[in-house]
């Protein structure tokens, strides 16, 4: 599959579903964080959810994935999760 394909997939955020459409190597790159993280994808979806305020959820988490490997790659940090949260409204 191209990395530009757009996959839709229905995710529960808290007590509601709903759909996010985003290109194969965004759900690639949310697949590694929630193994790393050792939390699910919709847990990140939600999570991401309550902290984009005024950003478009798919947006928002696009810009979550760029940034937590963006503090991956320059930071030894250990709480890239919360550095890339962090980093969403900025």
């Amino acid at each position: 599959m191209e990395q530009t394909t757009k996959i839709s997939r229905t995710v529960r955020l808290n007590a509601r579903r709903t759909s996010i459409k985003m290109e194969s190597v965004f759900w690639e790159a949310l697949k590694g964080i929630s193994a790393t993280e050792k939390i699910s994808i919709a847990k990140i979806c939600s999570i991401v959810d309550q902290n984009k305020k005024n950003l478009a959820l798919t947006s928002a988490l696009r810009i979550f994935t760029i940034n937590y490997f963006i503090d991956k790659s320059n930071t030894n940090s250990k709480n890239h999760l919360e550095e890339a949260l962090g980093k969403l409204n900025k």
